[in-house]
């Protein structure tokens, strides 16, 4: 085989690899990249008014009716938000 045929085939290896490999490259998990990104805003507007440990509700991301407890997350400077009750940021809010 001379030197341009096996540039030519590696050329269409190279080039079928690439066009094959494309779609995986730019696919997306879903809109948040797959990572979460802590409570949703309407979590923190449940507790807008409240003080920390009172009882609160919001409508969660998949739409279902989520019912917790009021509390400062750790670096929020005060800022109360909704935990849901048996979550891991309420236990963390709880005393052992």
């Amino acid at each position: 085989m001379s030197l341009r045929q096996t540039a030519r085939r590696t050329t269409l290896v190279l080039a079928c690899t690439l066009y094959l490999a494309a779609p995986f490259a730019q696919a997306q998990p879903d809109s948040q990249g797959g990572q979460r990104h802590g409570p949703p805003p309407e979590a923190f507007d449940a507790c807008a008014d409240q003080l920390e440990g009172a009882v609160c509700q919001f409508t969660g991301r998949r739409g279902k009716s989520v019912e917790g407890t009021c509390f400062t997350p750790p670096g929020r400077d005060g800022e109360l938000v909704c935990a849901p009750e048996g979550g891991p940021s309420h236990q963390r809010g709880q005393p052992s």
